[in-house]
């Protein structure tokens, strides 16, 4: 070990452009001091130095080394970040807390400080086509944060871009910088009309990524006959290919309006599952990946126990399914209220 000093009451940063493969954990007035540094100008350190911090906060917080409530102190500033870097490592820690929080009380306060930080930015950046690759990367992460959240100028423009490339798709061209923006949030905010528009082009196109990013889009939708009949089209290989059936359960499911939805179609369709796939147990692991409660847990080991299967990967299969519930559950007991607590007063 080695003794690094530094001035009192100022801050150090260590692993500078994290040139080394390690983390770095500090004394909670230095993770205090860092995020008071940026607040006040966010170049106090580099784009590289600003994701790497963040980036280990929340990884030293999930793994009960830190407060939870410093890697989020620690995203503050970032109502005047733009930069690819750290919105990509702080929006992938954000999107986890809100497949998580979702459909519980603690989401209202996370939706209200997310929207804070990352409208300004989303303001900044716009819905437009210029700059390099990091531009374009930033303005699709920074948009997709701020329509995740219902920012009401986001939607807005991503609805009115969806309606006019509906009527003339040529015209119309959406850039693949925000075309997933503009595709998912469209759906989400409009109706069967927007779905089935995109649904016929999804099963028209050759391209794969264009198929995926409609698939994924397809699954936004917030109203519940529309993603039932998604469910549906998925068990259809005349509709959808077979081999995407799983994925479409898999992105319905992260929708917090499909995700028991999807865990009662399957239960209802379990037979034609098992006749078809020889077992229930791989979807059964994708409707459940997001269960955390009590109540959903024993719904779970009561189908594993009136619908038994006997293979050693089924068995295998139940133990991952349950052993994830309890762990969501426990992700729940350790982290919600200290979270709900710190979004509340931010």
């Amino acid at each position: 070990s080695q003794t690094v000093p530094w001035l009192a009451n100022s801050w150090i940063k260590l692993n500078a452009q994290e040139m080394g493969f390690y983390r770095v954990n500090y004394p909670t007035d230095n993770w205090n001091r860092l995020a008071s540094a940026l607040q006040g100008n966010l170049n106090v350190l580099l784009n590289t130095d600003r994701a790497n911090l963040l980036d280990d906060a929340f990884r030293f917080a999930l793994s009960k080394r830190i407060d939870i409530t410093i890697p989020l102190s620690l995203t503050k500033y970032m109502i005047k970040e733009v930069n690819l870097l750290p919105w990509t490592v702080a929006s992938n820690n954000f999107f986890n807390i809100q497949l998580r929080l979702a459909n519980r009380q603690s989401y209202q306060y996370f939706t209200k400080y997310y929207m804070n930080i990352s409208a300004p930015p989303a303001e900044m950046l716009q819905f437009s086509d210029t700059g390099g690759w990091m531009e374009k990367g930033a303005r699709y992460t920074v948009l997709n944060s701020a329509c995740s959240v219902g920012y009401v100028p986001c939607v807005n423009n991503a609805s009115a871009i969806l309606a006019n490339y509906i009527k003339d798709k040529v015209a119309n061209n959406v850039p693949g910088t925000y075309r997933t923006v503009v595709f998912r949030y469209g759906i989400a905010y409009g109706g069967s009309v927007e779905w089935d528009a995109l649904y016929n082009e999804m099963a028209q196109t050759l391209d794969i990524t264009d198929r995926g990013r409609l698939l994924n889009a397809l699954s936004y939708s917030r109203q519940p006959w529309i993603l039932r009949r998604y469910l549906n089209y998925s068990m259809d290989p005349k509709k959808i290919p077979a081999s995407s059936t799983f994925t479409v359960f898999t992105f319905v499911s992260r929708n917090p309006v499909g995700r028991y939805l999807a865990w009662d179609y399957f239960r209802e369709n379990q037979a034609i599952i098992k006749q078809k796939y020889g077992t229930t147990r791989r979807l059964l692991s994708i409707v459940t990946q997001y269960f955390n409660d009590q109540f959903r847990l024993n719904e779970v080991q009561r189908y594993i126990s009136d619908y038994p299967e006997t293979t050693s990967a089924a068995k295998s299969t139940e133990s991952v399914v349950l052993a994830r519930i309890r762990n969501n559950i426990q992700y729940l007991t350790d982290f919600e209220q200290p979270m709900m607590n710190w979004f509340m007063n931010n």
